[in-house]
């Protein structure tokens, strides 16, 4: 599945259907360390905005 070109497909579904209702602003959060996923999404034209942390049990995690 890796490599399919599924997530670009099912991105521009979602892209395209928030742009059929006017939405004109998308944010998304990643993990930062989930390197395959930042890469994908600086890609397809995403750009880190900024930082947010979130916990994962006792464990505090940085998102980009």
């Amino acid at each position: 599945m890796e490599g399919s070109g599924l997530a670009s497909r099912l991105l521009d579904v979602v892209i395209n259907e928030f742009e059929q209702r006017g939405v004109t602003h998308l944010e998304l959060t990643v993990f930062e360390r989930n390197s395959r996923a930042v890469a994908f999404y600086k890609r397809v034209g995403f750009a880190v905005i900024g930082n947010t942390t979130f916990m994962v049990g006792e464990d505090r995690r940085l998102t980009s």
